[in-house]
């Protein structure tokens, strides 16, 4: 198994995550209960995603 992670770009991600942060809060000044569920699970993904490429630099 390679456990390459060359071609994921952590600013990338970093960007995401800022966006993502900003949708929860969003969500919450609208009190909305489905943008603020889907951005935690895409926020935990991408948080997921981020640990492994640091893991494995």
């Amino acid at each position: 198994m390679n456990k390459s992670v060359k071609d994921i770009s952590l600013s990338m991600y970093t960007v995401l995550l800022m966006g993502l942060l900003l949708w929860i809060v969003y969500g919450f000044y609208i009190n909305s209960l489905p943008i603020i569920a889907a951005n935690i699970i895409t926020a935990t993904l991408s948080v997921l995603i981020v640990i492994t490429k640091i893991e494995y630099k």
